[in-house]
């Protein structure tokens, strides 16, 4: 606010400053430096005003802001639980898949080995037969020779 030069000294009626007595004080305070002071005071209430509009901005931005936060977490932890679920239904096939190969080859190892069995059984008795025979064939040629021996003599 600019200075106003016509009130700038008060005169009493002789034409003397009245700058130093009590009135004198008190009247330039009342023209001076209180308008200036009620001045200052609606410039402190409207800048009171402009702060609290700034502050309901702010808070307006971090609310408007921790929703979209919230709206994002959500969203990603709907996505991970679909990818959690997506992921155990796969794990869950693989797994099914693996126990019922491990049943195929299971079933596979017992038919070989039934087989395997069976042919293990049928060798032994081919051998046993071959065994027998062999002791039988033995036996005929000890036979032979001790004939023969009785024979030559």
């Amino acid at each position: 606010m600019p200075f106003d030069h016509s009130v700038a000294l008060h005169f009493s009626e002789r034409g003397k400053p009245l700058g130093m007595n009590p009135q004198g004080i008190k009247t330039a305070f009342q023209d001076i430096v209180a308008p200036e002071i009620k001045a200052l005071q609606g410039e402190i209430r409207v800048l009171q005003a402009e702060v609290h509009r700034v502050d309901q901005k702010i808070d307006n931005l971090d609310a408007r802001l921790n929703e979209k936060i919230d709206n994002l977490y959500a969203r990603l932890n709907e996505k991970i639980d679909n990818l959690d679920a997506r992921l155990n239904q796969k794990i869950d096939g693989l797994r099914a898949e693996m126990l019922s190969m491990k049943a195929e080859v299971l079933a596979e190892i017992r038919r070989v080995d039934e087989k395997l069995s069976a042919e293990i059984r049928r060798l032994d008795t081919r051998i046993d037969s071959v065994d027998r025979e062999l002791k039988t064939a033995i036996d005929l040629r000890e036979r032979i020779v001790a004939l023969e021996a009785r024979l030559r003599t």
